[in-house]
């Protein structure tokens, strides 16, 4: 029995730490790439004329660094032409949660309160809170960074 938990153990933690992804989505002009793009978190820093190409929200979990997102949106500026990129918000926001129960059958141990089939989200009367005896819930937050992609203008 104790090998079998511990293969679940593992077995959750390869699945958590492979779901990790900074997921771009972008809307915009595509245009021949660029070789280094630049990058400004405040518009009176940039001193050249400018068309705004597209923009970009990056989502990712937050065990991801702020400098990783950010390189990730410069490749893709890059890839997609943009001599520049203007950060306009970085902020993390709810991503979910996760409910682990060590009673698959919804009981809530001393608690008593009877949750879901998974144990999670049920009653309890005291001792086992709100979600049973000896579940846990875990909450996680996301990464949100929004930027506009930028061409300088020619000639100008």
């Amino acid at each position: 029995m104790k090998i079998f938990k511990q293969l679940i153990i593992v077995t959750l933690f390869i699945a958590i730490a492979g779901c990790g992804t900074i997921d771009i989505t972008y809307i915009g002009e595509t245009l021949k790439p660029t070789v280094e793009a630049q990058i400004f978190f405040n518009k009176k820093n940039i001193h050249r004329p400018y068309d705004v190409m597209g923009k970009v929200i990056a989502k990712a979990p937050n065990t991801f660094t702020g400098q990783e997102i950010q390189k990730k949106i410069v490749q893709t500026a890059e890839i997609k032409g943009a001599d520049a990129v203007l950060i306009t918000l970085y902020t993390q926001i709810p991503g979910g949660s996760s409910c682990f129960s060590n009673d698959p059958y919804g009981y809530g141990g001393y608690g008593g309160g009877y949750g879901f089939y998974n144990g999670c989200g049920g009653y309890g009367d005291g001792f086992g809170g709100w979600n049973g005896g000896g579940d846990s819930v875990e909450f996680y937050y996301q990464v949100l960074i929004k930027a506009e992609f930028l061409k300088y203008k020619t000639g100008a």
